[in-house]
């Protein structure tokens, strides 16, 4: 936390942008962590994922079971997913509805012959879309020394 005695409204917003630039950078390299990686619901045929061209140079990796993935938690380090349209345990739909009620940020779910139309530009829109995201939820959070105090003054007379 940084107290500003008598502090100017410029100095404020320098503070301001200061915490804005140091809480940012590591969901930027969050962000670039996860944009680099898929999640295929779909362990029987990896052959097929593989070719696709839209996953040139990305990490893919596989899960058998979606019920594994959200119960360990591995969901959380992927923004993209996909799912085959067979699956006997999750549709494409429902893992959207999974993702949404376990997660604050944009996860993309698509099946094989969506992906197979999409092109690499469309997963970088995608990307462009979270950091939008992203920063709108940092900016959301953070609030003004005056709003602080008013809310710690408010908290401490409640008790």
């Amino acid at each position: 936390m940084t107290i500003l005695p008598h502090s100017t409204s410029q100095q404020k917003n320098k503070v301001r942008a200061q915490k804005v630039s140091t809480q940012t950078f590591p969901h930027r390299r969050e962000v670039s962590k996860l944009s680099n990686r898929v999640l295929i619901i779909d362990s029987d045929d990896q052959g097929k994922w593989r070719k696709l061209e839209v996953f040139k140079g990305m990490q893919i990796f596989f899960a058998e079971s979606v019920h594994e993935i959200i119960r360990n938690g591995f969901y959380q380090n992927f923004m993209f997913f996909g799912v085959t349209e067979e699956n006997p345990h999750v549709s494409k739909k429902n893992l959207i509805n999974l993702l949404k009620n376990r997660s604050k940020t944009s996860r993309y779910v698509f099946d094989y012959a969506e992906a197979s139309n999409i092109g690499k530009d469309f997963l970088e829109n995608q990307l462009s879309k979270l950091e939008v995201e992203l920063k709108h939820q940092l900016d959301k959070s953070l609030s003004t020394p005056e709003e602080t105090l008013s809310k710690a003054i408010n908290f401490i007379r409640s008790k």
